[in-house]
């Protein structure tokens, strides 16, 4: 039986927990983006468990949203991070887990009696890059893991995907402000100018324009590191859905993505989102079992 010990995590420990969240990217790509943008510190937290003075596991949070990772199931390092998450689900650093379902399983039944509300199963589909090997061959890039390549239908009402810049940011507050299915809604212009102007400086985001310039589609990167991507914000207004151009919006941002060197793309979607699935199917995205969303302690407040 091993020592277990657990402290907070200063950004003198970031190297040391990269290293261990690195052992599963595109499980922890939430955390390494953040790492990689801002450290530890203010609204981002992280407490190690360490087994025999090596890291075993950690719990991470930024802005009340984080995850448990865990490399070793020894009985004592799952005990000491779910006393991690019992301690700061009630005290409200800890409003949400979300991970993997082979992570969150195995250990929500340790911190049920914190568990504040009802938890959301999400289909979790991963694209990967295509190999040198099969884009040499020319095979299926779909049945490879890359995305089709969609060229935009020849229609004047909209034009093609592009990557969005800093002078796009009122007319992507527009997009996003009035809230879609599914997606994150913020209260203000200037909440949704915040969150905007993160994702430009860090992230990537695609749109597409009607031909009057209004943003119509749109497809964001909501973390990037240790060689992987997660999507998000994948919306299209109302009247221009049942065109394809959510799958023209993705499809873009995946191929700058795997250019600019991720291996990987994950995304997770609720299950009753029919689109949502379809588009990714056609994408090329394949199941990847489940990601859970867990409200903890106060977190039902919080909504």
């Amino acid at each position: 039986m091993g020592m277990i010990t657990s402290r907070v995590l200063q950004n003198a420990d970031i190297a040391a927990l990269e290293r261990l969240l690195l052992d599963a990217p595109q499980y922890n790509v939430f955390h390494l983006s953040v790492l990689s943008e801002s450290g530890l510190g203010g609204p981002t937290w992280a407490v190690g468990v360490f087994l025999d003075g090596a890291m075993a596991g950690a719990v991470m949070a930024s802005r009340g949203t984080g995850g448990v990772y865990y490399t070793s199931s020894d009985e004592q390092v799952l005990d000491a991070l779910a006393n991690i998450v019992r301690e700061r689900s009630m005290n409200g650093r800890l409003a949400l887990l979300s991970g993997h379902s082979s992570l969150l399983d195995p250990f929500l039944p340790l911190v049920r009696s914190s568990i504040g509300g009802r938890m959301d199963r999400c289909d979790f589909c991963v694209l990967t890059r295509p190999t040198p090997q099969a884009e040499h061959t020319g095979q299926d890039t779909a049945a490879a893991g890359a995305p089709v390549s969609q060229s935009a239908p020849r229609d004047p009402q909209w034009r093609s995907p592009r990557m969005a810049a800093d002078a796009d940011m009122e007319r992507l507050i527009d997009f996003y402000l009035p809230g879609f299915y599914s997606l994150a809604r913020l209260p203000t212009r200037e909440a949704w100018r915040d969150r905007l102007s993160d994702q430009l400086a860090f992230r990537t985001l695609f749109l597409i324009e009607d031909s009057e310039g209004r943003v119509v589609s749109a497809a964001l990167s909501s973390a990037e590191g240790g060689g992987a991507a997660m999507l998000g914000g994948v919306a299209t207004l109302d009247e221009y859905r049942g065109l394809g151009l959510s799958t023209l919006c993705v499809g873009a941002l995946c191929e700058e993505l795997f250019a600019q060197g991720v291996r990987s793309v994950g995304l997770f979607y609720l299950k009753d989102n029919v689109p949502a699935a379809r588009v990714y199917a056609r994408l090329g995205f394949k199941p990847a079992s489940e990601w859970l969303l867990v409200p903890m302690g106060l977190g039902i407040v919080f909504g």
